[in-house]
């Protein structure tokens, strides 16, 4: 009686062991197959995400380019040198950085340097010099030929005659032999067409929008009639100040937070209008037309364009521009990157543009309503960024004397701690 009912319950054991085994595998492989799916959708959303950056890198990288080709085209369409165009193979720094990039940072930028920068203005800019340079040489070509005297229809040219009377001067003496004329007012002559495009701009009838819309060359070729040259070089370089600015919010942020990116866009936005203002010294006559100034002011341009290299401007939050914690007994008055940013704009863009503009009113007499102006404003912002960097340095060196002086206080009374401690120990001794 006894053997059938232990057989009994040895198979309920055993069928309750094997019931159990098996729910407990299914769980834990329900559970696997959880983690395994997890897993397959993190790796998913990162390699979406990385898909992403590398998208939006080489995005703003075409615009680069396409920036630089526009700069390139209007320099051969004012010069009619085709030669021009091997300035394209200033882009091969631009595609090394680009793939640099996104090979080994997967198109993340670094922190405190745009290297993409750097390699769009070693492209742009020697477009920009070529372009001002040969408005400059234009200029004091024009002028010069203001003191000669031209045979045309029994007239004279007057030494104050316009740039307008000269090249209509130039353009109704077609019936008058080419060699007859100097050297000079040929090669004018050979300009004509380049000088009446901006002369005549405001003559041309408007544009419609169905014909500016047809395709992207038509649109150049209309807006080549129909702008200035110094409108086009004004379009070009306030473009490239609006890329620098796009491409450093358009770009993988990299390290850097967003409230750190949006304060450095708002510190772009100021140096690229104190670069704006520093281009208008180029309406004077005295500079357009030296070619020594003209150098100068394109030098002076192209360091405070490293400015948009760099981003030592940027802190490290709302609170870091009163009291940041570098150490636990020590305090600075702001941060390290707000320090060496204001170095920066002094030494890149403000002494040298006060500099520039003293040097036109004390030596050369510009005393225009603008040059006297954005001379006092530059001034004004030396005295104050100098001011607030003498601050900063006696808070700083202040504060370390004074953790200094409590340091020096906490040793000795550690020291005189001791001491008690040491004769405390050596009377009870003596007592025992």
């Amino acid at each position: 009686m006894h053997t059938p009912l232990r057989r009994v319950r040895h198979s309920i054991d055993i069928l309750q062991k094997n019931f159990y085994e098996y729910h407990h595998d299914s769980g834990h492989s329900l559970s696997s197959k959880k983690i395994q799916s997890s897993q397959r959708c993190q790796k998913l959303l990162q390699l979406i995400e990385e898909s992403c950056m590398i998208i939006q890198a080489l995005f703003v990288r075409f615009i680069f380019i396409f920036s630089t080709i526009i700069a390139v085209w209007r320099l051969v369409e004012e010069t009619n040198q085709t030669h021009y165009w091997y300035l394209l193979l200033l882009l091969i720094f631009l595609l090394i950085e680009t793939y640099a990039t996104v090979y080994t940072r997967k198109g993340y930028e670094y922190k405190w340097f745009c290297p993409s920068a750097l390699a769009y203005l070693c492209a742009i800019v020697p477009c920009i010099w070529l372009l001002e340079l040969n408005q400059s040489y234009d200029s004091l070509l024009i002028t010069n030929q203001t003191m000669i005297s031209l045979p045309i229809r029994e007239q004279r040219v007057s030494t104050s005659a316009t740039l307008a009377d000269l090249v209509d001067s130039v353009e109704n003496s077609s019936h008058s032999n080419e060699t007859d004329l100097p050297d000079e007012l040929q090669h004018l002559r050979r300009r004509k067409r380049l000088l009446s495009t901006m002369l005549t701009a405001t003559k041309k009838p408007d544009l419609s929008i169905d014909d500016v819309l047809k395709t992207t060359q038509d649109i150049l070729i209309k807006l080549n009639k129909h702008l200035t040259i110094r409108e086009w070089h004004m379009i070009i370089e306030q473009m490239t100040l609006l890329v620098l600015i796009l491409s450093r919010w358009l770009l993988p942020k990299g390290e850097m937070t967003r409230e750190e990116l949006s304060q450095l866009l708002l510190v772009y936005i100021g140096i690229a209008a104190d670069i704006i203002e520093f281009f208008e010294v180029f309406r004077e006559k005295e500079v357009r037309t030296n070619i020594k100034l003209s150098v100068l002011v394109l030098l002076l341009w192209t360091f405070s364009l490293l400015q948009f290299c760099l981003a030592f401007t940027i802190s490290r939050g709302r609170k870091s521009r009163l009291v940041i914690k570098e150490e636990p007994e020590r305090r600075f008055f702001c941060s390290p990157s707000d320090f060496w940013g204001m170095l920066m704009s002094l030494f890149l863009q403000d002494i040298p543009f006060f500099c520039f503009r003293a040097v036109l009113i004390f030596h050369y007499h510009i005393l225009s309503y603008s040059t006297v102006f954005f001379t006092s404003k530059n001034g004004l912002i030396i005295i104050l960024q100098w001011y607030r960097i003498t601050v900063i340095l006696a808070t700083t060196i202040s504060q370390g004397r004074r953790d200094q002086g409590g340091l020096i206080e906490v040793i000795q009374m550690n020291t005189n701690d001791k001491r008690s401690g040491t004769n405390e120990s050596n009377r009870l001794s003596v007592e025992i």
